[in-house]
């Protein structure tokens, strides 16, 4: 995991030639204090410093301490602060100090994660078990005496291998988006036509269900630089979810609106909608807001993880509205386009 999020920027500064005596309590406080002097960064201050190197002023106390990134791994920033025994790093982008990374900061998250990993992965051998369990059971009534259609065993043993895939696929998605494995390749997109092309990956999976859908898109084009990757996963994981959660006979609307430079995109559905307790959680991982589809479908909880994470690294943001038994409406928002090409 990156240490981008442990960045600190509300640090205390402090001139390198105050008297170390009148700082003292401020460094107690604040465990370690950024020297400054007219906006330029010249180190990091800890209490370790000021035992080491006892003298009157900062600038003279001040131990070397090496700068990381916010691409750096929290495992090797850990390493890093053990070797050079020191509980604090400033962290250096291009040239600029950005801000200082506290080992109690990532000690205290790793344990966090590590007790959500233990969730995880009782989560991923529960929802991984349930398909393998099926087609263990297939296998066996195919070897069977024969009293069973064949020809609908195997489907029902293509479906459980089919969700198993699924499973395997978004945990794959996951791992290269936390590990910053995902990174975007931005093109110029005319977003009108882009839409209605995501919109015919699912129409399949709607005609199954007899689902109506409703298209509200501008005829005036829109031109927005986006990774159109991600931008179809995630317009793809709203729609299955659309399906997956409308009953037979009910509507899908998928509405476009541009201002200035801004575009908003909606998909809203007739389903079963959202109990509002749930809303809160709906966009975390292996959520406990997954439910079966109207038909049965199957969700994995990670869905709607992923397509937030897909949304936010172009800049985009998404939300939504629902109320249960009525529908839901999602909402992604960009900004940045431009109804000409540049």
């Amino acid at each position: 995991m990156l240490i981008k999020e442990f960045i600190r920027r509300d640090y205390k500064t402090v001139g390198p030639y105050q008297w170390v005596q009148g700082i003292k309590h401020d460094l107690a406080s604040n465990n370690a204090l950024v020297v400054m002097e007219d906006g330029t960064y010249l180190g990091v201050l800890t209490s370790r410093d000021v035992v080491v190197k006892s003298h009157n002023l900062v600038i003279d106390c001040v131990l070397p301490k090496s700068p990381i990134t916010s691409r750096h791994f929290i495992d090797h920033v850990l390493e890093l602060m053990d070797e050079e025994n020191t509980d604090v790093l400033p962290v250096v982008e291009d040239g600029q100090f950005d801000g200082v990374v506290f080992k109690n900061d990532l000690i205290g998250r790793l344990f966090t994660i590590i007790e959500k990993q233990k969730h995880h992965v009782r989560s991923i051998v529960h929802d991984l078990r349930n398909p393998i369990t099926n087609i263990s059971s297939l296998t066996s009534l195919l070897k069977s005496d024969g009293s069973h259609n064949p020809q609908e065993l195997l489907e029902y043993t293509e479906q459980a291998c089919s969700f198993a895939n699924e499973i395997i696929n978004e945990l794959l998605m996951v791992s290269e988006i936390e590990d910053d494995q995902a990174p975007t390749k931005n093109e110029q997109t005319e977003i009108m036509g882009f839409l209605r092309e995501s919109i015919s990956s699912c129409r399949g999976a709607m005609v199954a269900k007899n689902i109506t859908l409703s298209e509200f898109l501008p005829n005036t084009p829109f031109y927005l630089s986006i990774d159109r990757i991600k931008l179809h996963r995630a317009l793809f994981n709203l729609l299955s979810n659309a399906v997956k959660f409308t009953p037979e006979g009910g509507n899908i609307t998928v509405s476009a609106e541009s201002m200035d430079a801004m575009i908003t995109i909606s998909i809203a559905d007739t389903g079963i909608g959202i109990p509002e307790s749930m809303q809160p959680i709906i966009f975390e991982k292996f959520t406990k807001a997954k439910r079966f589809g109207t038909n049965g479908e199957n969700s994995t909880g990670l869905g709607m993880y992923i397509t937030k994470q897909l949304v936010e690294l172009q800049g985009g943001r998404i939300w939504l509205e629902s109320e249960e038994g009525k529908g839901t409406t999602f909402y992604i928002e960009f900004k940045g386009g431009s109804s000409i090409p540049s």
